[in-house]
């Protein structure tokens, strides 16, 4: 498994249902490397699901982490606390 490291990317998008003209959701997905991040913007862009790609924000992306990757931030910043 490779070493894991803060995120250093967020791609956040609208999730378009074909059954209605209206957004349902929103998406976040997270990257180390931009150029990974700029492909999944790209990829969104093309699905008409209105991306935004933009650096990593801690206090505003940690939440939309899944459950064992805030875990796994938790635990760094308590390690370098002490």
């Amino acid at each position: 498994m490779p070493e894991q490291s803060k995120p250093r990317w967020t791609v956040v998008y609208n999730i378009v249902s074909p059954e209605s003209a209206q957004y349902v959701g929103t998406g976040w997905e997270f990257f180390v490397e931009e150029k990974e991040a700029m492909r999944c913007y790209e990829r969104h862009n093309k699905a008409g699901n209105v991306p935004t790609k933009r650096p990593y924000h801690d206090g505003v992306d940690r939440e939309h982490l899944g459950a064992a990757h805030r875990y796994w931030l938790d635990k760094q910043d308590v390690a370098q606390k002490r």
